[in-house]
């Protein structure tokens, strides 16, 4: 059975229901420690000659996690709904990361458009690895692509990883409220 017969047969089992039914996945951005984003909305009060300490910096990462998920829809012609900011009580092992909604026909495009395109499953057989330190719980590609929530995670961290020059040109002009 070719690859295209297998991912069909595959979507065939994700029932995701009627095209208004969404699937909730998170999307692992450098998140506002020490980063880019962090860089962005330090740069904007700074400009606005705003007091550091008077930011309520929950409402504003969230605010700008919002502008962030709608560049990436008008980049990607997507529709992802922003579900909320997750933020880890220490940052030693983990960073914030932005939990989304998708459609189902959202859904669908993206797998068609990176699940046969051969540098994504390089990169997901390079990033399921286990290594000194780190016991991957996915084997290989195949084993992320049965995992719909995970297949998207993965899909995302390619394009971010693909674009980040366009993300960072774009996110510099996020216009998001501060508060």
């Amino acid at each position: 059975m070719s690859n295209k017969a297998k991912f069909l047969n595959q979507i065939k089992k994700v029932n995701l229901g009627s095209k208004q039914e969404l699937q909730n996945f998170e999307i692992h951005f450098e998140g506002f420690y020490h980063s880019e984003h962090s860089d962005n909305i330090d740069l904007k009060i700074e400009n606005f000659e705003l007091d550091f300490d008077n930011i309520n910096w929950k409402e504003t990462h969230i605010n700008y996690s919002k502008e962030y998920v709608k560049a990436l829809n008008d980049m990607l012609d997507l529709d992802l709904k922003f579900v909320s900011l997750n933020s880890p009580s220490y940052y030693n092992y983990e960073t914030d990361k932005i939990e989304v909604s998708i459609n189902r026909d959202d859904i669908l495009k993206l797998k068609r458009e990176y699940n046969y395109k051969k540098e994504f499953i390089d990169y997901v057989n390079e990033q399921t690895k286990s290594y000194d330190g780190f016991i991957s719980f996915y084997k290989d590609f195949e084993a992320v692509k049965n995992d719909s929530e995970m297949n998207l995670v993965y899909i995302f961290k390619y394009i971010l990883c693909e674009y980040a020059d366009d993300i960072q040109e774009n996110s510099f002009e996020l216009e998001f409220e501060i508060i």
